[in-house]
């Protein structure tokens, strides 16, 4: 689908989920539009219930210790200023969490 396997994908949706600040989370960059290579990094997009500044550090912490050997980019939706980059999530991002 993105790229990490079936289990891999489970695992990024079950720590995701266990953080109720998040309501929505999403792959985007190469892994959504399908031209990522082995060893390219996984971005996530989420959309956080609050502006706590360490929710963020949190989340990226507890990726990080997954089991598995990719590396995480985590980006807060409501802090990116960067309008293309917003565009390209707008448009081509694959959802993990679905609004909650």
């Amino acid at each position: 689908m993105f790229g990490p396997p079936e289990a891999t994908l489970q695992q990024i949706i079950a720590c995701l989920s266990a953080f109720t600040e998040i309501s929505q989370a999403a792959i985007f960059g190469s892994r959504a539009i399908g031209t990522y290579r082995a060893g390219s990094d996984v971005d996530i997009v989420i959309w956080l219930t609050t502006d706590n500044p360490h929710t963020v550090a949190r989340i990226a912490a507890a990726l990080d210790e997954l089991p598995t050997a990719y590396l995480f980019d985590l980006v807060d939706y409501g802090t990116i200023t960067h309008e293309p980059l917003k565009a390209h999530i707008d448009d081509k991002a694959k959802p993990l969490i679905l609004e909650r």
